[in-house]
């Protein structure tokens, strides 16, 4: 066989096993941390797995094309194969604006399952706005 063929062939194989190894990946789990980056209303972080309480922290936020500094987060059940289910009261999200602060919502009293938070205003509202933050982090023992 030609080494540029046996190249191809191998670089192939090892695309096929990275593949596999990211179907078969586990659910996230709780206590992580990111960023967001261009979200605007109605986007959805990842999913973790929680049995009680969850705190969603916010640090270094920004937006564009609103006028007002602030996001409203909820908190979801992701339900498989049913409507999920929203957990509690909107936390809003004003600290974040301001340089060295964190903004902090608690949900407590949660059934074990698996939850993702949502951005459902920033700023203004109707999808005007891009949010962006360079600290967020989910914590499970709040």
């Amino acid at each position: 066989m030609r080494p540029a063929r046996l190249v191809r062939r191998s670089a192939l194989a090892t695309a096929a096993v990275a593949l596999l190894g990211l179907l078969n990946a586990p659910a996230a789990h709780a206590d992580w941390s990111s960023y967001i980056h261009s979200w605007t209303d109605g986007e959805q972080s990842r999913r973790w797995d929680d049995q009680s309480n969850t705190g969603v922290s916010f640090e270094g936020c920004s937006q564009q094309w609103g006028n007002q500094d602030l996001v409203d987060v909820q908190l979801w059940e992701d339900i498989s194969f049913w409507p999920d289910d929203q957990q509690g009261e909107t936390r809003r999200a004003t600290a974040c604006f301001r340089p060295d602060e964190v903004s902090t919502g608690i949900w407590t009293g949660l059934s074990p399952g698996s939850y993702y938070f949502e951005t459902d205003r920033i700023a203004n509202g109707g999808s005007c706005c891009l949010l962006f933050v360079s600290d967020v982090w989910v914590d499970t023992t709040p």
